[in-house]
């Protein structure tokens, strides 16, 4: 393939991404509007602008729910998805700046896991950009990313040894929560 296939197929790639994340934000926040009985999108936005923990729980919660689905929609090998930290489905503890912590274990594969990771990094450029811009009026952003998966993508064995971050998964004082179980995946 010549140099300039390759990048219009990257190029091609990178608006398709750009399309979908943004089909994904807009839905969130419809579904959040949905969620709190508001009006139009712009009450939901007014919300998050002002701090609401409502707003921002729900929000986030909406949101990876709906990019887990689009994760295990695009890759084959996802086995498990897990939610943990303050965004848990509550609004006590969520902040304005409060990212969304995920561990994910992939089947036994580095390719699927580079496969995730390469799926996070289009995505969250995107979706802190979208965050960015309505949380602008107020001075709050994101400098890291909305979604962390950093050093939390895993494969079967390293789950099993309690490697890194996986370790949470068997805390009994901040339990996590399961979003994905590929039905054929083994308990970890």
């Amino acid at each position: 393939m010549d140099k300039e296939r390759k990048i219009y197929l990257r190029n091609a790639e990178a608006k398709a991404a750009r399309i979908k994340t943004d089909a994904l934000w807009e839905r969130a926040l419809l579904e959040t509007t949905d969620k709190l009985r508001l009006k139009d999108k712009d009450e939901i936005i007014e919300r998050l602008q002002t701090s609401s923990h409502e707003a921002h729980g729900i929000f986030r919660y909406k949101l990876i729910l709906l990019v887990v689905e689009d994760l295990v929609d695009s890759i084959e090998g996802v086995n498990n998805v897990w939610l943990y930290g303050s965004v848990d489905g509550s609004s006590e503890n969520i902040k304005p700046n409060s990212d969304i912590d995920l561990i994910i274990e992939v089947a036994p594969s580095e390719e699927i896991r580079e496969k995730a990771h390469k799926y996070f990094e289009l995505l969250n450029t995107r979706l802190t950009g979208n965050f960015n811009q309505i949380m602008e009026p107020t001075g709050i952003s994101f400098s890291g990313k909305l979604i962390d998966v950093s050093s939390k993508i895993f494969l079967p064995q390293e789950i099993a040894e309690g490697k890194g971050f996986s370790v949470a998964l068997k805390s009994r004082y901040d339990p996590v929560s399961s979003l994905y179980r590929k039905p054929d995946a083994p308990q970890p």
